[in-house]
């Protein structure tokens, strides 16, 4: 009688609860949100001493520049290492469009050079105290004025590795091609950090920012910074800026750089929007033209037949950043964090734009982050 009794409540009971393979559960697929990414840069118009022919045609020099980036998460794979620790592999997509206006106020022509790039980056999280992290960054320069003749592509590239013997010290090394200081150069990559990412930090990383970061919550920041900003253009001859060789070179090269310094104010209202503004000193502001032609064979940098720098000037420098998507619990899962702080400080492409983006386990008794959907799966209909 009593085996009876017990198939029909156990029964009765999968009749309550019936069990289907329907039900699918869609669980985050990435460590990374999607990022979309608006800033606009701005200083005021600086007169240039007539010195000599081009300085006299140029007259002033002014910046606007505004670039739309964005950072997307392609492919993530996890992997359990021998001694159970999980190392995890990850693809992303980054793009950027990128509007610089001079302003030169002695040339006819009005010269808007656009900067727009396509890129790939691998970052491999061993597990345990290694990050490798991996930027290419191939983009097109052109004059807006003149699109066919002015168009050059270049690549940028970032090879990094990344050592965090504790959640308070980092260590970087790595090697660089970039155009961010006005010119071809192939640099070393040295930095470190001193501090724990959600307390108050300093970071030095050559060549993009020395900054000194103070997290007050995980919905404000503010940090005192110093970073260089520049890029190489193209742009077109039809002002005559090089009289020489004019069939060899309707267009030159403008590369351009400067040291920015000052505070910077990150807010983030809400999970799937960020606002940033930063003001300060622009020094060593420094300006120069090379021939195409002149280049043609030169294997490192560029020799300019043009340039000057100008005094201290003010910037103002704002952005709104969009977040998009859910990403996966990290239990058990080291240097998601850094991993993440590093994709962010490197920006998207060669324009040293940081992204300021505290991660779910920012919270210092929080170890570790289990949303409710990944564990769903786990509940079962007879728990108690």
């Amino acid at each position: 009688m009593y085996k009876y009794i017990i198939v029909l409540n156990i029964a009765f009971i999968i009749h309550l609860y019936p069990q289907s393979d329907s039900v699918s559960i869609r669980t985050p697929k990435h460590y990374f949100k999607n990022i979309v990414l608006v800033d606009y840069y701005q200083k005021p118009k600086v007169e240039l001493s007539p010195t000599d022919y081009v300085h006299t045609k140029l007259k002033s020099y002014q910046i606007q520049q505004t670039t739309i980036a964005f950072n997307i998460p392609v492919f993530t794979r996890d992997r359990m290492n021998t001694d159970s620790t999980f190392a995890n592999f990850n693809f992303l997509l980054t793009g950027y469009f990128l509007s610089y206006n001079p302003n030169f106020s002695g040339l006819t022509e009005k010269h808007i050079l656009q900067k727009n790039g396509i890129g790939i980056r691998f970052i491999y999280n061993n597990g345990k105290r290694s990050i490798f992290f991996v930027d290419f960054s191939p983009f097109s320069n052109v004059d807006k004025q003149n699109r066919s003749e002015t168009r050059v592509i270049r690549m940028a590239s970032l090879l990094l590795w990344s050592f965090s013997p504790s959640t308070k010290f980092n260590l970087r090394l790595g090697v660089t091609k970039s155009f961010l200081w006005g010119n071809r150069y192939y640099l070393p990559v040295i930095g470190f950090r001193i501090g724990s990412l959600n307390r108050l930090n300093f970071s030095l990383q050559f060549p993009r920012i020395m900054s000194l970061n103070y997290p007050i919550s995980n919905k404000f920041q503010i940090s005192l910074f110093t970073k260089p900003q520049g890029g190489v253009f193209s742009i077109s001859n039809s002002d005559t800026l090089y009289a020489a060789f004019l069939r060899e070179n309707k267009v030159v090269y403008l590369g351009r750089y400067e040291f920015l310094g000052g505070i910077r104010i990150d807010i983030k209202p809400v999970n799937f929007l960020g606002m940033y503004v930063s003001v300060g000193k622009s020094v060593n502001n420094y300006l120069a033209l090379y021939s195409l032609h002149f280049n043609r064979r030169t294997q490192g940098s560029y020799i300019p037949f043009f340039k000057d720098e100008q005094g201290r000037t003010a910037f103002v420098n704002f952005g709104i950043i969009a977040y998009f998507g859910k990403t996966k619990s990290y239990y058990q899962r080291k240097n998601i964090d850094e991993m993440i702080s590093i994709n962010n400080e490197m920006g998207v492409g060669d324009n040293n734009l940081q992204v300021h983006s505290t991660t779910d386990n920012y919270q210092k008794k929080e170890k570790f982050k289990v949303s409710n959907e990944e564990i769903s799966d786990l509940i079962n209909s007879f728990d108690y």
